[in-house]
Formats: C-alpha cells, structure tokens, sequence
C-alpha cells in the first residue's frame, strides 16, 4: 500500500478480475491499531476483437462471358460493431442483381458475377468496417476479350 496526503491506495491502478474480493487494512502505530474491511469490485470488460482479413483475392484474369469469383476469409465472424462486407468495382459499390451475386457469412465473402463483359475490367474492393475505421483489401481484374 502506498501512503499519501491521508490516503492509503494500492500500487496499481491496473485490477484484473483475481483482485476482485474483500481486503482487510490495518493501519499500527504507537497509539494503537485500527482496522477497517473494504470490498473490491472489478468491471472487466474484453476489448472486442474485429475480424480482419486472413486470405485475400489475387488479381485475376478472366475470358469475357465465363463467370468471375473473387472470395476473402476473415480471422473470424464480423464482430457487432463491424458492417457487413461491401464489394466495390472502381470506387463504386455492387449491389446484387441478375448478374451479381454476393455471399457473406461467417468468416468468408465471396463475390460472384456472371457473364462477365469487358466493362467489369477493373479494380476490385472488398470493404470491413469497424469501431476502428475501414480496412479495404483491392485487386485488378482483367477481362479478355
């Protein structure tokens, strides 16, 4: 214990939860003894951890109409706090339709279009947001034609 200005506190302020517990302090001098119980509580909460990118999609080539995949693992599940995965082409985010197709569960986003044209050619995102900002994994896709 360390004494200050009146004070006794412990020499951390850094508790776990094993420090949790009723404490006895006894405090001795010529004039005598004297004692006092004190219980302490410890509000531990576990920094949630976000998932980030464990396997990433190369730059890939394709034959114009044969259809494009392109999937990413994460370290593990979306956290609460992280938005689902979003695929972007060129800046500007796919949506789901006839030709494209987004899957994302778990630890995986796969990211599928068919028949592809030459004017999907370019640079593919996959986006992961969280309390800690935005982690962006990009790569080129070639279409011959």
């Amino acid at each position: 214990m360390l004494y200050a200005a009146g004070l006794c506190s412990p020499p951390s302020s850094r508790c776990c939860p094993e420090d949790a517990g009723e404490y006895r302090l006894v405090a001795r001098s010529v004039l005598g003894e004297a004692s006092t119980f004190g219980t302490l509580l410890v509000n531990f909460e576990v920094e949630e951890q976000e998932a980030v990118f464990s396997s990433l999609f190369p730059p890939t080539w394709v034959k114009e109409g044969q259809e494009l995949r392109l999937s990413c693992s994460f370290s593990g599940p979306l956290s609460p706090s992280q938005t689902p995965p979003a695929w972007f082409r060129d800046g500007v985010e796919l949506c789901p339709s006839g030709r494209v197709e987004v899957q994302s569960c778990g630890a995986s986003s796969l990211l599928s279009v068919r028949a592809v044209r030459k004017e999907h050619e370019g640079v593919y995102t996959l986006r992961l947001i969280g309390r800690h900002g935005a982690r962006e994994h990009s790569a080129y896709v070639y279409v011959q034609g």
